[in-house]
């Protein structure tokens, strides 16, 4: 009996540190999408402020010649 209640005590304390993984491997995943999503906007700003620019300079330019 001994040989079972070490099988069920490996599969219990194996089940807990599965249910503490999970637990914060989702916690983790969602801070890194949350902030990945941040930088995804803020790109997306950088780019249109970009491409604006590049108009508009091109525009000063063009008027400036």
């Amino acid at each position: 009996m001994e040989f079972f209640n070490t099988i069920a005590g490996m599969a219990s304390i194996a089940s807990l540190l599965l249910a503490i993984a999970t637990v914060g491997g989702g916690f983790i995943y969602f801070k890194l999408k949350k902030k990945s999503n941040a930088q995804k906007i803020k790109g997306n700003n950088n780019i249109q402020a970009g491409r604006d620019v590049k108009i508009n300079g091109g525009g000063r330019n063009a008027l400036d010649k």
